[in-house]
């Protein structure tokens, strides 16, 4: 599969698909603040909020963002499928405001032609504690609000470039890519090399071939590897 980028038209629908999802977030959450729960349909579509946020920015490669995206993604999800009682509303309330707060403040920065150099280490930590709280269980240890616990990035096993059948002046180079198992996200990874390798290469062909449309490509590229 051959592609072709222009990564100012992505940023630019980056940046504006994520902040109308933002505001009516935002919606949500003022209309239902003073309630004493967020009902079953503003579950869903903060779970779904989050969920396209964290997707956008991980192609984009703003972690930061993906990652405290993914953290109050996990909240809902929870809430989502668990229904747990007694959950403190304006706490919760509280947490999502933080998020929303802190994504607002980053794509301002890359509106400005600025770096997302936030750092959301804290607020994924408080997000931590919320979540083994409403789950009954014990806080982690203080260990996973360290800043490079949070940020680092699984390895790959297996990384082997291989040159194939050249002709003329053209030279075609083979790569494989197996991940850890446990890692997330993994057709977003893959979808980073493809991206890095752009600008060295002019043309660009990947298995399997629909990383970015289908997600289901994660576990694909974790069977039998990304080529």
């Amino acid at each position: 599969m051959g592609i072709e980028f222009n990564t100012e038209d992505m940023l630019d629908t980056y940046l504006f698909e994520n902040s109308q999802l933002l505001e009516n977030l935002q919606e949500i959450v003022l209309e239902q603040k003073d309630e004493d729960y967020f009902d079953e349909d503003s579950i869903n579509e903060i779970f779904r909020t989050m969920h396209t946020i964290k997707g956008s920015s991980a192609i984009m490669m703003y972690d930061d963002i993906t990652s405290v995206a993914h953290k109050l993604e996990d909240v809902f999800y929870f809430l989502r499928e668990s229904h747990p009682k007694n959950v403190p509303h304006v706490e919760l309330v509280e947490h999502v405001l933080a998020v929303s707060d802190f994504i607002t403040d980053e794509l301002e920065k890359l509106q400005n032609g600025e770096v997302a150099d936030g750092d959301a280490s804290e607020l994924i930590t408080e997000l931590d504690k919320f979540l083994a709280k409403i789950k009954g269980e014990k806080p982690k240890e203080a260990a996973s609000a360290d800043k490079s616990s949070q940020t680092q990035k699984p390895i790959s096993q297996q990384f082997y470039i291989a040159p194939a059948a050249a002709s003329s002046d053209d030279h075609y180079y083979r790569i494989y890519v197996e991940y850890n198992p446990k890692i997330e996200l993994a057709n977003v990874h893959a979808y980073k090399i493809v991206y890095s390798l752009k600008e060295i290469s002019d043309e660009l062909m990947y298995e399997p071939d629909d990383i970015i449309s289908n997600e289901d490509s994660a576990n694909k590229i974790l069977a039998d590897g990304f080529k």
